[in-house]
């Protein structure tokens, strides 16, 4: 709360009165982790879970954290989860799923530039590692116990991924996709392109005109006719269907097209 203004810490303490009390204990340890790598790490960047990035990006979820740390000058990054046992496997394969993809297609390079990409999930037990581990996450998803992660440095080899240990200094992982770049048109297919824009958009203006052609031939016939009729009636003597037949009359030359 160090250092917010009076409003963002209005809407701080709203937040934090609006928990469960669930979610405050997952909060708490959050806290945990973005307090580790404070102290045993420079932090340069940390992105909260409610943060508008993530509302605005291809990822499709909302990390615990995103933080940008240092060690002897050299720049490391890592999505954060913190998981409390409390969410089925299915659920986590797919969060799994949507972080690879996020990867793979280029995104993340696109969002964050140079960064490495890296998830940090950190959990109960090993069992629990080992039953994520069965949904087949990608190489650069990495599981620590919470006892491991608080007892150990933050630099410990201690990051369990496809049956390896490793530290966050270590970087076996090539680096992230480059952005999908768009081919290079061909100059004929896009003059061949353009033509028939243009043609089906001349089709289109020559049916409406003769749309409107109709429409003003059917109008005026039916005036023609109308006034005939009413004529008929003045004649017999009907004035009530003459009124009628001239209210008709006006309706048609009223609403009909020019």
């Amino acid at each position: 709360m160090i250092g917010m203004s009076k409003k963002d810490l209005v809407r701080y303490m709203t937040t934090i009165k609006n928990y469960s009390d669930r979610s405050i204990g997952h909060l708490l340890e959050v806290y945990d982790v973005f307090i580790k790598f404070t102290l045993e790490s420079k932090v340069t960047e940390w992105v909260w879970h409610e943060d508008d990035k993530w509302f605005s990006i291809e990822l499709g979820l909302y990390p615990d954290g995103f933080v940008k740390f240092e060690k002897d000058e050299k720049q490391y990054s890592a999505f954060v989860e913190v998981d409390r046992d409390t969410e089925g496997l299915r659920v986590l394969k797919e969060k799994f799923d949507k972080y690879r993809r996020f990867h793979e297609s280029g995104a993340f390079k696109k969002l964050f530039g140079e960064c490495i990409f890296r998830v940090l999930v950190i959990t109960t037990t090993e069992e629990r590692i080992a039953g994520m581990e069965q949904q087949n996450p990608a190489n650069d998803i990495w599981f620590a116990t919470k006892q491991d992660f608080m007892r150990n440095s933050l630099w410990t080899k201690h990051w369990f991924a496809k049956e390896d240990f490793y530290s966050l200094d270590f970087s076996p992982l090539p680096e992230a996709p480059e952005p999908p770049q768009p081919s290079p048109e061909d100059p004929e297919a896009e003059r061949l392109r353009e033509q028939e824009r243009l043609r089906w958009r001349q089709e289109e203006e020559d049916a409406k005109a003769l749309g409107h052609e109709i429409n003003n031939r059917l109008a005026w016939g039916s005036l023609y006719g109308f006034f005939g009729l009413w004529g008929f009636s003045v004649v017999a003597l009907r004035p009530v269907v003459s009124l009628i037949l001239l209210l008709v009359v006006l309706y048609v030359v009223i609403f009909s097209d020019p």
